[in-house]
C-alpha cells in the first residue's frame, strides 16, 4: 500500500509502533505536539517546502520568514511551554540573492523578537528548492498534552475558524483577478471592514503563536493542541489521544465576517458549504483545548475564547447542528494526500 492510501495519521501510527520507547527521561515523545522531557525541556520540529507551506509568488521571503517561525512556535505554545531557541536548516537554491536570504531571516527574527527566543544555530545546504526545517526548544513546569481531556470537561478554541486560509485566499484570489485584490476588497461596495480583511492576510502570513495566552490558558487546561491541520483533524487527534468523545456546537464556531464572504462569493469559486470551509481549513495556529468547568471570561490578553463543544465518554469527533448529531471526519490538511 503507497503512503498516499494511507494518510499522514496512519503513517505516524507506523513509526510509533517501531520507535520503542527507550529512556526514562523522556515524558512525551512521538503523539502529541512536541517531544517533553522530564525536566519541562520542550522539543519540536517542523519542515516547509516553497508551494507547499509558502509561496513566493505572492510572499515575499520577509513574509516566509515570519510564517515559518510563527509555525514552528505554535507547537511550543501548545505545550504551554515558553520558548528559548531556534535552529534553523535552510535549503535553498545557490542563485539565490543576498538580499533575499537577509530579509528571509529578518522575518524570522522579527518573530523571536517577540519572545525573547535566540536564533540559536542551523545548517545550510544548496537545493532545487527553498525549503526549510526548523526546530524549537522550549521549557515548561507543567505541560498540557492531547491525552489529557476528561469526559465532562469543556472545549475552548482561541480566535476565529478558518481565518489563516481565508488570508491565502484573498492573496490568491488578488493575484489572478484584479476585481478580486485586496485594493478592492477593502472598499465599501464589498461591505467588509479593511481591518478584517488585513486580520485575515496576516492570519495567513504571520499567525503569531499563542505563547502569551497559553501561559494564562495553563491554570485552566486539561489537555491542548494547535490547529494546524484543521478543527476537523486536530480535535480528532486531541479525542483519539484522550480516548474520549467531542462534541463540537455548529451554531458556536467563530467565524470572521470575510470568511463567510469570501467562501459564499461567487469569485472566491470555492462552491461548498462554509461547515465544510471551517471544519476543514487548516493553519489557523489557534489553540484547541479543554477545561473542567466553563470559563468565566470570553477573552485572554485581548485574545477571543469560544466554548465550541464538550467531552463525553466514547470515540470520535461529533458536530451538533439544527438538534441532529453526525460524525466529523478528519478532513484536514494531509500532506500525504
Amino acid at each position: 500500500m503507497r503512503l498516499n492510501q494511507l494518510g499522514e495519521t496512519k503513517v505516524i501510527q507506523i513509526i510509533k509502533r517501531i520507535a520503542y520507547r527507550r529512556r526514562s527521561d523522556v515524558l512525551v515523545s512521538i503523539g502529541d505536539d512536541a517531544c517533553v522531557l522530564r525536566d519541562g525541556t520542550v522539543i519540536t520540529t517542523d519542515s516547509y517546502l516553497d508551494k507547499v507551506h509558502f509561496d513566493l509568488s505572492y510572499m515575499s521571503f520577509q513574509d516566509i520568514g515570519k510564517k515559518v517561525a510563527c509555525a514552528t512556535l505554535s507547537d511550543i505554545a501548545a505545550m504551554a511551554a515558553r520558548p528559548i531557541g531556534l535552529f534553523i536548516a535552510l535549503l535553498v537554491p545557490p542563485e539565490t540573492r543576498r538580499k533575499s536570504l537577509v530579509s528571509l531571516y529578518q522575518g524570522i527574527d522579527e518573530i523571536c523578537r517577540m519572545f525573547s527566543v535566540e536564533i540559536a544555530g542551523g545548517d545550510i545546504v544548496a537545493s532545487e528548492k527553498l525549503a526549510m526545517t526548523l526546530t524549537a526548544l522550549g521549557k515548561t513546569k507543567r505541560p498540557i498534552l492531547r491525552s489529557t481531556a476528561q469526559p465532562g470537561d469543556y472545549l475552548y478554541i482561541t480566535g476565529k475558524l478558518g481565518l489563516a486560509e481565508t488570508g491565502r485566499l484573498i492573496l490568491k484570489l488578488g493575484m489572478r483577478d484584479a476585481e478580486c485584490g485586496i485594493g478592492v476588497l477593502s472598499k465599501k461596495n464589498f461591505l467588509i471592514p479593511t481591518s478584517e480583511i488585513k486580520k485575515a492576510v496576516q492570519r495567513h502570513i504571520a499567525p503569531i503563536p499563542r505563547i502569551f495566552e497559553a501561559q494564562k490558558i495553563v491554570r485552566y487546561a486539561t489537555s491542548m493542541i494547535d490547529t494546524s491541520d484543521g478543527l476537523s483533524t486536530d480535535a480528532f487527534h486531541l479525542a483519539a489521544e484522550s480516548k474520549v468523545k467531542i462534541k463540537i456546537f455548529a451554531d458556536s464556531l467563530p467565524i470572521s465576517n470575510i470568511t463567510t464572504y469570501i467562501v459564499k462569493s461567487a469569485k472566491g469559486g470555492l462552491r461548498l458549504p462554509l461547515s465544510d470551509f471551517v471544519y476543514n481549513a487548516g493553519e489557523d495556529y489557534e489553540l484547541l483545548f479543554t477545561t473542567r468547568k466553563e470559563l468565566p471570561f470570553n477573552r485572554i490578553l485581548g485574545t477571543e475564547i469560544t466554548r465550541i463543544g464538550i467531552v463525553e465518554k466514547g470515540s470520535g469527533v461529533w458536530i451538533i447542528e439544527k438538534g441532529k448529531t453526525k460524525r466529523l471526519s478528519p478532513k484536514g490538511y494531509d500532506h500525504l494526500r
